[in-house]
């Protein structure tokens, strides 16, 4: 639920009442999609609602709670993000791209399933000891874009 606009400052963001359920966000008149979303248990975060440019999409991006920004540092970061996302860029989807790569237990499973089933029962049963011994262990959730080669 939105509330009304209004030129944040610290004072502001400070006082603004806490709903009675759900969350409401109270938009800054001075950076256009800026704002703090206000949560019913005093959780004060600050918030950036943007449009996609491939699609229109609308999303909301949350910079970072309040007091740990400022609300100064918080509107330059919006400023900011909306110079990034005039180029074309896309915060929230970027994230969830990040969020959803496979990581390295499902490049194993995906190893398993289609590249061992072409080799010798041996080999297969020694590279299956191998990821359950060595590999998983160590870096189940790791992402496969972070793994990087280590000559040790």
């Amino acid at each position: 639920m939105a509330h009304m606009a209004q030129k944040l400052t610290h004072r502001i963001v400070k006082s603004l009442p806490a709903p009675t359920h759900g969350n409401r966000i109270t938009y800054d008149t001075d950076t256009k999609g800026f704002g703090i979303r206000v949560t019913a248990a005093g959780g004060r975060a600050f918030v950036l609602n943007y449009r996609r440019k491939s699609d229109g999409r609308e999303r909301r991006w949350t910079i970072g709670s309040f007091p740990n920004w400022t609300t100064g540092a918080a509107r330059d970061e919006a400023k900011r993000l909306k110079r990034l996302i005039d180029g074309g860029a896309d915060p929230v989807g970027e994230h969830q791209g990040e969020r959803s790569a496979p990581t390295v237990a499902d490049l194993c499973e995906r190893f398993e399933k289609e590249y061992l089933p072409r080799k010798r029962e041996w080999t297969a049963k020694g590279y299956r000891q191998q990821i359950a011994a060595d590999i998983l262990p160590a870096m189940p959730r790791l992402k496969v874009a972070a793994v990087t080669y280590c000559r040790c």
